[in-house]
């Protein structure tokens, strides 16, 4: 395999796992409500993760809330309420 192609697949993996995005980032802050422990907010964290365009996202079983930064050409914070919900929380947008 040249060089070239070897570039070429790893642009390509990365963009798969949502490392590489030309649109506009954003940090919304999402209140999480239905948490009980740490596998609840390793539920919400990873539901999100599987969003195309998501760059970061933390969740704070605590604090209940998720802090998640994404390119909005790919996604929404709607997107992420519905994947959020999807998994049996309910979350709203804080800011």
């Amino acid at each position: 395999m040249n060089k070239t192609a070897i570039a070429v697949l790893i642009a390509g993996i990365m963009m798969m796992s949502g490392s590489i995005y030309a649109g506009e980032t954003e940090t919304v802050e999402f209140s999480v409500e239905g948490m009980t422990c740490g596998g609840c907010s390793g539920k919400v964290s990873a539901c999100i993760i599987e969003l195309e365009g998501i760059e970061d996202a933390e969740v704070s079983l605590e604090d209940g809330k998720a802090v998640v930064t994404f390119d909005a050409s790919a996604t929404n914070a709607n997107s992420i309420i519905a994947a959020i919900e999807k998994v049996g929380f309910t979350a709203k947008e804080v800011n």
